[in-house]
């Protein structure tokens, strides 16, 4: 076809060429377009990656390892994990919920939440001892009923922290709260047709991973801080779905450094240990080599019968410096205790001739008073 030829026909079919595009996109906009109003929330976390304080007087700053840590931390707010216990704690704030609270979720919300919850989840969690309405005891039972005692340890009502437990509303029981995250997070997990996996992995505008996955986490210039920024057509579930993601996140990032740590150090114990047992499984060897072929190390045992006798000596002499002191000291209270009896043996010369006199002036006064009586008769 030349292109003459062409242009007439374009020029024919003109108008069906330009109508027909314009009323195919019309019909498309006209059936897909719903108004719809969206609510953004965004917050700030502060990393201390770059310029964080450390113990480290004379620390250099690797803005490789730097950059590393920051894609670290981005790339934990994106895994599928953090979605996913982002999710079923959101699930389990507002099934826990009397009623709808706009600084949670909305009314609409709320009621759409209820529309689709299905009873048996509903008497999955109260069988298990989850308070939907109020005043049910705390049980710990698993999904057949049965005592599970990882589930009991991984459900300790203490379990939630004072951050978490001040971020819930008022009418949620913190360990409730995480009791109920454990329960979800275990029938999540326990098969691919259970409800839980169903909104998490369909197409739920507020659950569902599709849906959390449209968070955005980016640094802030070169700054310690990371951006996150989340949209919905809910405010209250806006705002929670990014306070969960800190909480979320700050715990995932704590375990991965402490499990890091953890892994070192036992890696080096490890060794130490191995090295240990080698080390004395060669003396050992040695030492059976030495006695039974009499081998002995002139220079080492030598050292060690001079350093056995200094020691001696010096202990005897110092014994012997103790002796003499003991003696010395005995000599002088032999000493004292002698001069002592000398004083009590005049003492008690002295009491001797103190009675003497005392009977020799009785003596006295008893014959003057008979001489006295004497001469008075005689008169």
């Amino acid at each position: 076809m030349k292109a003459i030829e062409f242009i007439r026909l374009v020029r024919r079919h003109l108008v069906l060429l330009i109508v027909l595009p314009l009323l195919l996109a019309g019909l498309v906009i006209l059936l897909t377009h719903t108004p719809k109003f969206t609510y953004s929330s965004e917050t700030v976390l502060y990393t201390g990656l770059a310029t964080g304080s450390t113990v480290e007087m004379d620390k250099t700053f690797n803005y490789f390892v730097i950059n590393t840590a920051f894609d670290n931390l981005i790339n934990i707010v994106g895994a599928r994990e953090t979605q996913e216990e982002v999710a079923i704690r959101l699930l389990s704030q507002h099934l826990l919920l009397k009623g709808p609270n706009p600084s949670y979720i909305s009314a609409k919300s709320y009621t759409d939440l209820q529309k689709i919850v299905p009873p048996s989840l509903i008497t999955y969690l109260s069988s298990n001892g989850v308070d939907l309405k109020g005043g049910t005891p705390y049980l710990k039972y698993d999904a057949s009923g049965k005592t599970d005692p990882v589930a009991d340890s991984a459900l300790d009502p203490d379990s939630a922290t004072t951050d978490e437990a001040s971020l819930l509303p008022q009418s949620i029981n913190p360990a409730e709260y995480e009791r109920t995250v454990v329960l979800l997070t275990r029938l999540m997990k326990s098969s691919d047709t259970n409800f839980v996996y169903k909104l998490l992995n369909y197409d739920n505008k507020h659950y569902s991973i599709k849906a959390l996955s449209t968070l955005k986490a980016e640094r802030v210039a070169n700054s310690d801080l990371i951006k996150l920024s989340f949209q919905s057509d809910d405010p209250g579930i806006c705002q929670q779905t990014l306070v969960l993601y800190n909480q979320v996140c700050k715990k995932n990032y704590r375990n991965i450094k402490e499990n890091r740590s953890d892994e070192v150090v036992k890696y080096f114990e490890s060794q130490l240990s191995d090295a240990h047992t080698k080390l004395n499984s060669a003396e050992d060897k040695l030492l059976e080599f030495n006695k039974k072929n009499n081998i002995i190390n002139y220079y080492e045992q030598s050292k060690a019968v001079a350093v056995e006798r200094e020691a001696l000596e010096t202990d005897y002499n110092d014994k012997k410096a103790q002796l003499a002191g003991l003696q010395a000291a005995i000599k002088r209270l032999e000493d004292k205790l002698n001069i002592q009896q000398q004083v009590q043996m005049k003492t008690s010369g002295l009491l001797d001739r103190k009675q003497e006199l005392g009977d020799l002036n009785y003596e006295i006064a008893i014959a003057s008073a008979d001489s006295g009586q004497a001469n008075q008769q005689r008169i």
